[in-house]
């Protein structure tokens, strides 16, 4: 009975907070969705973004809020990091956007703040069976509305490649990645979800989701990954030599970054654009960086950037440069090369975790979410302030309170529960 009461809570209780998980995904749905009528920005748009930052406040109650206070230090010690360094960026690029700034690390702290150990607690505290069959639901759910998407496109219905209620592939990918790697990873019959999947990304063409394929093969199968890698380079070659190169062209044109292809320049050109401006920014600030969310209004443009300007796109990706590591290492410089080794550190150990550990779902998806942000800072970035970000600060709330190895101690619960035959 206590292990019971330790994997869920009380039933009243879990009630809240299954509808504070399913409140939230509804909210990312209509962010994306006003995002697509009104597309301002890649940034979540303010209406949906003040909606969702109100339930959480109300949940700071319902969820009895509590702070570890190693996470609370490191809080305060990486926003004085990043408020130091923007403050030295004035002295080289002036106090352009500066208030912009302040105001997006002022946001910053709020969530880490308040968002992470919330967010944290609201899963925690879910019902182990509840949670799964919520993510799985809420993920056949977007997997249907991407083939329907996919319908209406080739029916002329929706324009280019809109995916109905989010406003491109790309967005849809970083969306439902994390949501992949966990059904996968929390079911037997594994395939049944990967295939279906793997059949979208090959019909809607999109790269993004094709890595996030890549990367849930990666953590939820024990696999050598010299074996995985080599079997990708001999499909290559195949391609190569094959009638089907002109299907694959578009993933290919992509991975090797050939700007010059019809079917990859744009994407290709804010990739290199990204690169570019992250290696300009470095050298002309003398590594100190362009200042936090300061990217597109100070600092180099470059020449890839130049070219897409010539092409009347001047403003695509501009803020965001096209990726996350990219922004991050233009506006902050050395500060952002460490947060991003860091990352990586802490990719590799939880891909060993998520393979070799007994974990809880909740643990499980906080995981799937922190790996799954490899493609925001990689491959495909919509700003710092995404639909994934409190589940991604949980996770980082999770690793740094070390939370994750305390709950070892009570995964004996698996003796009554075995989450990987829940279908």
């Amino acid at each position: 009975m206590k292990a019971l009461i330790l994997a869920g809570g009380s039933r009243k209780g879990n009630y809240k907070m299954v509808y504070l998980v399913i409140s939230y995904f509804t909210i990312t749905v209509l962010s994306t969705t006003y995002a697509t009528i009104n597309p301002a920005s890649s940034y979540v748009v303010t209406i949906p973004g003040l909606i969702l930052l109100s339930l959480f406040v109300i949940s700071v109650y319902i969820a009895r809020y509590k702070v570890n206070i190693k996470f609370l230090l490191f809080s305060l010690f990486l926003s004085i990091i990043i408020l130091i360094q923007t403050l030295l960026s004035t002295f080289i690029y002036g106090q352009e956007a500066l208030l912009r700034s302040l105001l997006s690390l002022i946001l910053l702290f709020a969530c880490l703040f308040i968002f992470a150990p919330v967010f944290y607690r609201i899963i925690h505290l879910c019902d182990d069976n509840s949670l799964i069959k919520i993510i799985k639901f809420i993920f056949i759910t977007l997997l249907g509305l991407g083939f329907i998407a996919l319908f209406l496109q080739y029916e002329g219905i929706l324009r280019g490649k809109n995916m109905l209620f989010i406003r491109e592939p790309s967005h849809y990918a970083i969306l439902i990645t994390p949501l992949l790697i966990f059904v996968i990873k929390n079911s037997k019959f594994k395939f049944l979800y990967l295939l279906p999947s793997i059949i979208l990304t090959l019909l809607i063409k999109n790269a993004t989701l094709l890595v996030g394929i890549i990367l849930s093969i990666l953590v939820a199968y024990r696999i050598n990954t010299r074996i995985f890698f080599s079997a990708i380079l001999v499909f290559i070659l195949i391609y190569n030599f094959s009638s089907f190169n002109h299907y694959f062209s578009y993933f290919i044109d992509r991975f090797t970054l050939n700007y010059k292809s019809d079917t990859a320049k744009v994407s290709v050109l804010v990739y290199l654009s990204g690169l570019e401006r992250a290696y300009l920014s470095l050298l002309d600030s003398t590594f100190i960086g362009l200042g936090f969310n300061r990217l597109g209004f100070v600092g180099p443009k470059g020449y890839y950037q130049d070219i897409l300007s010539n092409m009347g796109l001047g403003d695509l990706n501009l803020y965001d440069g096209g990726a996350n590591s990219f922004k991050l290492i233009s506006e902050l410089g050395i500060v952002g090369i460490f947060i991003l080794l860091i990352y990586l550190y802490y990719f590799v150990k939880s891909i060993n975790i998520m393979k070799r550990a007994s974990l809880r779902p909740y643990q499980i998806l906080l995981y799937s979410y922190f790996l799954a942000y490899f493609i925001e800072l990689f491959v495909r970035g919509v700003g710092y302030f995404s639909f994934n970000l409190p589940f991604v600060l949980s996770s980082i709330y999770m690793i740094i309170s070390n939370r994750n190895s305390r709950n070892n101690k009570h995964l004996n619960i698996k003796n009554q529960y075995n989450h990987e035959n829940s279908l």
